[in-house]
């Protein structure tokens, strides 16, 4: 009688930990089912204008079905994004925002380069600009941690590119060390080992990206 009893047990939480796993990919895809009426090109275009006012339920289509857009790689940078960065990194702060303004006209939600886009509004005085910036990155990324908050694997920050990875690095304010990479059947995982100088302690940083943007990305 204990034998089909332990199964069963068995049976069940392995069943539990399938699910928690797949729950993400359930997530994105009932995104799309719920709001039918929403198009990712049509509302692309809409917050093309980054003074749009941000309404969350739109943005966070965007962000997390930003696998429908036939040029998004969730490795892969694009020409004009590897000249942004370069320009950043150089602190050529005016060409910089050009790209970037030019780079958020095809992705409204790209947190890296509106994190950066912003910084470099900031250093060309034009501080008006730089706050709408950062009206629709902080959106973002509320939107983002309603999911999770970081500290753990099932609470990992849940994203669609590598460059969002290193915006969230930069948005903690904390040094970043060793990074391990892990997967399963649903996710790709990355582990940041991190340090606080303000509460001087390690503590690390989970990140994790569904299939439904890896897989396709292997796939092109």
């Amino acid at each position: 009688m204990m034998k089909p009893i332990i199964y069963l047990c068995l049976h069940l939480l392995l069943s539990a930990s399938l699910y928690s796993q797949n729950a993400d990919s359930i997530r994105i895809l009932k995104l799309k089912d719920t709001f039918e009426s929403f198009s990712y090109k049509d509302l692309a275009l809409k917050y093309q204008d980054l003074k749009q006012k941000n309404d969350t339920t739109e943005l966070e289509y965007l962000y997390y079905l930003k696998c429908e857009d036939p040029d998004y790689s969730y490795f892969d940078l694009s020409d004009d994004e590897k000249e942004f960065g370069l320009r950043y990194s150089l602190y050529d702060y005016n060409v910089a925002k050009t790209i970037g303004l030019r780079i958020l006209k095809k992705d409204p939600t790209e947190i890296k380069t509106l994190l950066h886009t912003a910084i470099c509004l900031q250093k060309n005085k034009q501080a008006d600009s730089a706050k709408v910036m950062m009206n629709r990155l902080n959106t973002l990324v509320a939107i983002i941690t309603k999911y999770g908050d970081g500290k753990s694997e099932a609470a990992s920050f849940k994203l669609n590119k590598i460059a969002d990875e290193y915006a969230f690095l930069e948005l903690s304010g904390d040094f970043k060390s060793l990074r391990k990479t892990h997967q399963n059947e649903y996710c790709t995982f990355d582990v940041w080992e991190m340090f606080s100088s303000k509460k001087v302690e390690k503590y690390k940083l989970y990140f994790s990206f569904n299939k439904l943007y890896t897989i396709r990305n292997k796939a092109k």
